[in-house]
């Protein structure tokens, strides 16, 4: 088994993450849909920016979290940091239609409203059906 290839598999499958954020020792969680950049190896995700995970990422820029699998268990899961992104949405819109064919049309209409932030993680766990966690430097 090649634990990048399965990395690399559930990343593009798998729509959503549980995204966590911490600020003054309280935990806050939310679904968020994401895209795995293969080429430069970040975690692109689009939200308002007066949201308030937002603003929980600009007093606390470390995040954990876990993609959510659609039917058998397997899972990605980390640690990183989250940040705005210094690409446009125009420069990331190729990876987004890949795994979201259309997105692009609805980032259209709210493009004025929104921006592109980034996790960047070091190594990640990959846990597959069978329950083994594998550790991967990404």
């Amino acid at each position: 088994m090649d634990v990048r290839q399965e990395f690399l598999r559930i990343m593009d499958t798998q729509k959503l993450m549980a995204l966590a954020t911490s600020v003054d020792g309280q935990p806050d969680v939310r679904m968020i849909g994401f895209v795995y950049d293969k080429v430069n190896k970040v975690i692109y995700f689009v939200t308002y920016p007066k949201s308030a995970k937002v603003e929980q990422i600009r007093q606390n820029d470390k995040v954990a979290f876990t993609t959510l699998p659609a039917e058998r268990i397997e899972c990605v899961r980390g640690e990183g940091v989250a940040r705005p992104s210094s690409r446009t949405l125009e420069e990331v819109a190729p990876v987004l239609e890949e795994k979201r064919p259309g997105y692009m049309e609805h980032i259209k209409r709210v493009r004025d409203r929104v921006a592109l932030f980034e996790i960047v993680v070091d190594e990640v766990r990959v846990v597959l059906s069978d329950k083994k966690d594998h550790l991967l430097r990404v």
